[in-house]
């Protein structure tokens, strides 16, 4: 039919399971945590301790 190339109608077989392994290293996603988001997280955080009752004038949506 054409269509063994295609991972639902692939035989379950080596190629598969490395096809499938490799389609799920490119679909799934990874959490990044850049140091600009630590760093603006821990300025939030000590502006909240320092006592503020102020809380919407330090978070920005």
């Amino acid at each position: 039919m054409g269509g063994d190339w295609l991972l639902p109608f692939m035989k379950y077989d080596e190629r598969f399971k490395v096809t499938r392994k490799i389609f799920h290293q490119l679909t799934t996603t990874k959490e990044i945590v850049r140091p600009n988001q630590v760093q603006a997280v821990r300025r939030l955080l000590r502006r909240l301790l320092d006592g503020s009752s102020d809380y919407d004038k330090h978070v920005r949506l």
